[in-house]
């Protein structure tokens, strides 16, 4: 993973929140998320208390850093016809190629930690979302359509409840079935529902901040006490 502008060294947000140093070196990051992320913020309505995009990831190299987005991602777990055929079908439903061009995140920070260690993703500039309001892991819910499986994370994880056979999970026409009986429960560029969902949210930008949150309750423990981030938000 390349990194660039990178700020302070690799510890989590716990080393911040604690004093008015720390506070104050947190605000100036979010100085850079306010400059360079109008388009997210605005989204959010600026509040970051109740809507934030978290992500799981190794091996972080910074505390804070500016991350430039894979646009032709190659799929770690999800079969590359698989992979293939869901992107092309965002392409021609949404308009952008979802899956190789995103970062997957969610607004449910418990979803996130089975993936690494949590951040916070600031998309950069102008970006675009798509999330299910029916599927909270795509790929673990493609899987289920195949094989008949009850999921291990939530009941609605279900793509269909007539599974097929799993040979067929790498057959392209199977999978556009499958994906077109659920078109209606995917939103486009609704951030705000999709972070309320608790679902996977694909993120399709050119390059975002990562902030590197780590324990649970650190982020809103900042935001709790940073004025401002409260003067941000009853600016606007």
């Amino acid at each position: 993973m390349k990194l660039i502008e990178v700020v302070g060294t690799a510890r989590s947000i716990a080393e911040y929140v604690n004093d008015d140093a720390g506070i104050e070196m947190m605000d100036g990051w979010l100085k850079q998320v306010e400059k360079n992320c109008q388009p997210f913020l605005r989204q959010i309505d600026y509040d970051l208390s109740a809507y934030t995009l978290y992500r799981g990831m190794f091996d972080i190299k910074a505390t804070f850093f500016k991350m430039p987005t894979i646009q032709d991602r190659v799929p770690k777990n999800t079969p590359k016809i698989a992979h293939e055929t869901i992107d092309d079908w965002c392409e021609e439903n949404f308009g952008v190629k979802f899956r190789s061009t995103s970062l997957f995140c969610s607004g449910d920070e418990e979803q996130v930690t089975t993936y690494g260690d949590t951040v916070a993703i600031f998309p950069i500039g102008d970006f675009n979302t798509l999330y299910s309001k029916k599927v909270y892991d795509m790929y673990l819910s493609l899987k289920n359509a195949f094989r008949g499986e009850r999921s291990a994370y939530k009941d609605i994880d279900q793509l269909t409840d007539n599974p097929k056979p799993f040979s067929q999970m790498f057959d392209p026409d199977s999978i556009r079935d499958v994906l077109d009986d659920n078109k209606s429960t995917f939103v486009k560029n609704d951030l705000k529902r999709a972070c309320d969902s608790g679902n996977e949210i694909m993120v399709s930008c050119k390059s975002a901040y990562v902030l590197y949150i780590g324990d649970k309750g650190m982020w809103h423990k900042y935001l709790g006490k940073s004025q401002y981030v409260k003067d941000l938000r009853e600016a606007n």
